[in-house]
């Protein structure tokens, strides 16, 4: 990996604890894990009971949320995700992915991976990353994913569990409008090229 960490500074503490932040929560499913229940990925009052009775385990790789230190009486007009806990590259681009639990430290998917691909908005794309493998085998299947891999030049790691995994229509439909709408962006562009001079 060619990324680079920033210098650690003074980060705030977590005052507000979110379920996003628990390694008990199930992005996929907006469940717990441990108590078995529906639960909203930035509920604060759930989590707060966790920690009384020691429960709420901190997902390290998740990146907090300004609400998570100032909580909802928050003045702040503008409220994301802190990406100065996120390494940067060499370009100064912070290196974060964005998956179903929110702005995730991102990890390699697999050896396959050497430079994560960095977009300041976007972030890491989800094939790039061990989280976002996750993500794709269940939103899309694993053929599909495999598919998304192979196109982009990685492998596709599909843990056992995850091996009959077929997707599900509706992000199966918007993979392939999103697909169809890149594809058209990319035949636009190269149509507003100047032809050359033969």
């Amino acid at each position: 990996m060619s990324t680079i960490k920033k210098k650690k500074s003074t980060q705030p503490k977590i005052q507000f604890p979110t379920c996003n932040l628990c390694a008990h929560y199930q992005p996929f499913t907006s469940s717990c894990g441990l108590k078995g229940k529906q639960v909203d990925g930035y509920d604060m009052e759930s989590p707060a009971e966790c920690k009384k009775d020691g429960s709420f385990m901190r997902y390290t790789n998740a990146v907090p949320h300004f609400l998570n230190y100032y909580g909802d009486e928050s003045s702040l007009t503008f409220k994301g995700h802190d990406l100065s806990r996120c390494a940067v590259n060499e370009e100064g681009i912070p290196v974060f992915v964005e998956t179903k639990r929110g702005i995730e430290i991102p990890v390699p998917a697999n050896d396959s991976v050497k430079d994560f691909t960095c977009d300041l908005f976007h972030g890491v794309p989800l094939v790039e990353t061990y989280q976002g493998q996750r993500q794709l085998i269940y939103e899309i299947g694993v053929e599909l994913a495999r598919k998304e891999a192979e196109d982009s030049g990685v492998e596709l790691t599909v843990l056992d569990e995850e091996r009959d995994s077929q997707g599900f229509y509706h992000y199966i439909e918007g993979y392939y409008h999103a697909k169809s709408q890149r594809t058209k962006k990319r035949v636009t562009s190269m149509a507003s090229e100047p032809i050359p001079e033969w």
